[in-house]
């Protein structure tokens, strides 16, 4: 998925969390950046500048490990900026990388560095789905399906979102 589709999923996040009271810009942009960050590991950035690093992107920044770090670090900012911890904040790089990655087309290395194979439930659920039609036929490309695929995965992150925000307004409320 695109920089720019994180960044509006991240905005949009910002802007339905009815938890947040005054919006303002600097916090909008702390939902911008921890719905961008697993994309820390692309290096082809820093390539274009000159340095020579070798590409690990969707590897750590991908990775369980990375997603627990990044989570750790927002639930300190969340704590700082709200006083409290902001589900709508911390689930922004897991929902990057599970919902909006995952669904797009690219290996995912949950698992690296200790194995970096790559484990997609979307390849899984791909092979079922087309052995057991495979007495239909399908003439859909990848190319052809790619645009439901990222409007029904923005959709779900928004809910997602939606979802969390309202259960948090209910607890808070008792």
């Amino acid at each position: 998925m695109d920089t720019f589709t994180h960044s509006m999923c991240g905005l949009i996040s910002y802007y339905i969390d009815e938890n947040i009271g005054r919006k303002r810009i600097l916090e909008a942009l702390i939902y911008i950046i921890a719905a961008n960050i697993p994309d820390i590991d692309h290096t082809y950035v820093l390539n274009r500048i000159g340095l020579n690093l070798p590409n690990y992107a969707r590897t750590w920044g991908h990775s369980i490990i990375g997603l627990t770090i990044f989570t750790l670090l927002l639930l300190v900012i969340s704590r700082k900026i709200y006083g409290k911890a902001m589900p709508t904040l911390l689930v922004q790089p897991t929902l990057h990388v599970l919902i909006l990655d995952e669904l797009s087309t690219g290996p995912i290395y949950l698992l690296w560095p200790f194995d970096e194979n790559n484990y997609t439930y979307k390849d899984y659920l791909l092979k079922t789905i087309s052995t057991s039609l495979k007495n239909f036929s399908f003439n859909y490309t990848c190319k052809e399906i790619a645009p439901s695929i990222h409007a029904f995965s923005v959709i779900l992150y928004i809910t997602i979102i939606l979802t969390l925000s309202r259960i948090q307004r209910k607890i808070a409320s008792k």
